[in-house]
């Protein structure tokens, strides 16, 4: 299997090339101490999720479903990720929510979809 850094989904606007694509955009959730969700970015083929928790001062905690409905993040049972981190999941591409609970305070926790480490 081949590494490679982490690339973002790029979306071609037309393939003539007279117009320019663009990156698929991220998702950031207000996330606070109370379990909130959001729809994440959504592209064929590729499974690959990059969660950045760099606007908070708590662990962001998270679960991923594949409809709005998903169980809400716990602190106890939820995928930590510190203050400041970037971590790159892999999920089956199905999954098109996630929900997030901090530790503590607030700020925003965002997802970009790609691929590669």
């Amino acid at each position: 299997m081949e590494t490679r850094a982490f690339q973002p989904v790029y979306v071609k606007t037309n393939f003539s090339g007279s117009v320019p694509g663009s990156l698929l955009p991220s998702v950031s959730v207000s996330a606070g101490t109370t379990a909130v969700s959001g729809q994440l970015p959504f592209a064929d083929n590729a499974n690959q999720i990059q969660i950045f928790n760099g606007s908070t001062t708590g662990t962001a905690y998270l679960n991923f479903g594949d409809s709005s409905s998903l169980p809400a993040a716990t602190v106890a049972t939820g995928y930590a990720v510190p203050p400041g981190g970037a971590f790159i999941i892999t999920l089956s591409t199905e999954v098109s929510w996630g929900s997030v609970i901090l530790s503590t305070g607030t700020g925003l926790v965002t997802f970009t979809r790609g691929e590669g480490l």
